[in-house]
């Protein structure tokens, strides 16, 4: 069970970075990687797929296509104006359970949908601008390491009570302190 999440992890993530998207698609990303891997024929299934077993019958594959591509759905009529925009800017971030169509992601509304006429641009992958998703970046270039490793100065408030310099103290050779001793305390 683990080697298996870890491939289900390992494709997603391969999806992820190749589209540029963001770890807030990590749930598309994952049901998608799982989608592929139903439909891949394994050795240990001699040559079928779970899809196959689980079905009967062989996948189709004419529905497959590249994670976060960019892609334009097609709007209905009544959606538009004369010479209005008749398709939406998309990325494609998956299959939708129980629907013959692409789940797509709306760059400019930030939302997810579903249709079924689309045109894809395979080998265009746009990712998401860091301004239209509000998870924090994961990396910040205006930070340098140097300022995570120096430790802050600290600026004490209370004047010291008593400053002693090395030459006052006194020798202790075999000095102990017994545990019973009071702790003392500053007045």
């Amino acid at each position: 069970v683990e080697r298996k999440h870890r491939h289900i992890l390992n494709i997603a993530r391969a999806c992820l970075f190749q589209a540029r998207l963001p770890v807030t698609f990590w749930g598309e990303s994952i049901l998608t990687a799982a989608y592929i891997i139903n439909r891949t024929p394994t050795v240990i299934l001699k040559g079928k797929t779970p899809y196959e077993l689980l079905h009967g019958s062989p996948p189709s594959y004419d529905s497959l296509r590249v994670f976060g591509c960019l892609c334009y759905a097609h709007r209905r009529s009544r959606d538009k104006d004369k010479f209005g925009d008749r398709s939406r800017k998309c990325l494609f971030v998956g299959y939708p359970f129980g629907k013959k169509a692409w789940k797509l992601y709306d760059i400019e509304r930030n939302e997810f949908f579903s249709s079924r006429d689309v045109v894809f641009l395979e080998d265009e992958f746009p990712g998401i601008p860091d301004s239209t998703y509000v998870s924090p970046p994961l990396y910040q270039p205006d930070v340098s390491i140097d300022d995570w490793l120096s430790p802050l100065p600290v600026q004490s408030q209370t004047p010291p009570l008593h400053t002693t310099t090395l030459q006052e103290l006194p020798t202790t050779d075999n000095t102990t302190i017994a545990p019973s001793s009071p702790i003392p305390t500053v007045d």
